[in-house]
């Protein structure tokens, strides 16, 4: 989700209204999991994730989805004539 979004959706909210937010950048991901995520593939990442109910498990579902995005990155670069 764009930072913008994230404080349009919060500045509908009541002043006192509690909340609890949670995020992660790229380099969050990326250093908790050593992928080397590129920025189009992270940008992929997001929007993939965006909009998931499951925030409990959201950071273990990024990890694994940027995981699967290497490997399928890797694997077009991979020597198949062998």
């Amino acid at each position: 989700m764009k930072a913008y979004n994230v404080i349009r959706e919060l500045s509908k909210l009541p002043p006192e209204e509690e909340v609890i937010i949670n995020w992660w950048t790229h380099i969050d991901i990326t250093d908790e999991s050593d992928i080397n995520l590129t920025w189009d593939e992270w940008k992929h990442l997001v929007r993939r994730i965006d909009g998931k109910e499951e925030w409990i498990e959201i950071f273990d579902l990024a990890i694994e989805e940027a995981a699967d995005i290497v490997a399928r990155r890797e694997d077009l670069f991979k020597d198949k004539s062998g």
